[in-house]
């Protein structure tokens, strides 16, 4: 499931021209920052059910590319067997100025 969620916010992150721009091409993504090839393979995550029952699942991991990395955060929901929509969305970028930019805004239901 957490794996669902983040592929979907990957390509969301990769899709976004204000990502593209400040990381380069390609952007690969991974789940810390660490040496272990394990650390980077897992995915934090956190999951819950709301009151009508549908399912949420919050995902931060790194986001990279060969002009810097971000950290993006992304909460979605259940839209259905195999798909999600997209509560809210950010990327904080590294570097020398650090930034956050808003991907999904909270109740924008994108």
């Amino acid at each position: 499931m957490e794996y669902a969620a983040f592929d979907a916010a990957l390509a969301r992150a990769r899709s976004d021209p204000r990502v593209s721009v400040r990381l380069g091409d390609p952007i690969t993504g991974y789940g810390q920052e660490a040496r272990g090839r394990a650390a980077r393979q897992r995915i934090p995550h956190s999951t819950r059910v709301d009151d009508a029952g549908v399912e949420h699942v919050t995902v931060q991991f790194w986001a990279r590319g060969p002009r810097g990395a971000a950290r993006v955060t992304a909460e979605l929901r259940r839209a259905g067997a195999k798909a999600w929509a997209f509560d809210y969305m950010v990327a904080d970028f590294d570097g020398a100025r650090p930034s956050r930019v808003t991907l999904v805004a909270p109740g924008s239901g994108g």
